[in-house]
């Protein structure tokens, strides 16, 4: 719960009462040694003003590896959550009335954890120049940290998709990885910088080709989910 005002007080900038919080969906899901997720989505309500916000948390122990882990936190605004199904609105019944008791304007929080095993796949070996992002994905950064940063489109929707999928049981965990990949990629840039506006010296996975090949799994995984 303090993970969750936090992010709400960070986005809004203002204080804001437990009581106040209605949580609307919670869920958690964990990959031992990979990644472990969590989302939560609240009711807005009527006089609340949010900006779209994201975080990095570098967290490191020298002294013991298994406490090394990198958080990425997101709070949005601007999705409907639904109540009958547990999930935004598309496709449902209940849509076709816009005056639906079931649907309501959500806040959602989430925060995605990863391992070092994890993000070591992601890491370029000998880089020149010995780059921030790759001490941060080898945890050979000596220091914990935290950063924040706008989310950028991108960003922003494969975070809408991740929160308005309606895929269950193995489909869902296939759909949530590859999105979690991609929320990782485009996260990473924008917690560099402007996302449009990085150099190359300065982008996570530099290369467009080594880029382009995670869009492309994703998309070849998402064409065939149903099988």
């Amino acid at each position: 719960m303090v993970q969750l005002m936090n992010m709400l007080e960070l986005s809004s900038h203002e204080a804001f009462l437990q009581e106040d919080v209605e949580i609307l969906q919670d869920v958690s899901r964990a990959v031992p040694g990979s990644v472990s997720y969590q989302i939560r989505r609240i009711k807005k309500g009527q006089q609340w003003d949010h900006e779209d916000t994201g975080l990095m948390i570098y967290h490191v122990n020298p002294e013991d590896a298994n406490e090394n882990k990198l958080e990425l936190r997101f709070c949005v605004s601007g999705n409907i959550y639904c109540r009958e199904k547990a999930a935004a609105c598309d496709q449902c019944k209940f849509s076709e009335s816009k005056g639906c008791v079931e649907k309501m304007e959500s806040i959602d929080v989430l925060s995605f954890t990863f391992s070092p095993n994890y993000l070591q796949q992601f890491a370029k070996v000998q880089r020149p120049g010995n780059q921030l992002m790759d001490q941060v994905l080898t945890f050979s950064h000596p220091f914990g940290f935290s950063r924040s940063a706008p989310i950028c489109s991108k960003t922003a929707g494969a975070i809408q998709s991740l929160l308005n999928h309606h895929y269950t049981d193995t489909r869902e965990n296939i759909f949530i990885n590859a999105q979690t990949q991609i929320i990782l990629l485009y996260a990473t840039d924008c917690m560099n910088g402007e996302c449009d506006t990085l150099t190359p010296e300065s982008k996570f996975l530099t290369h467009p080709e080594d880029r382009q090949k995670i869009i492309d799994a994703r998309e070849i995984l998402l064409q065939h989910i149903g099988n």
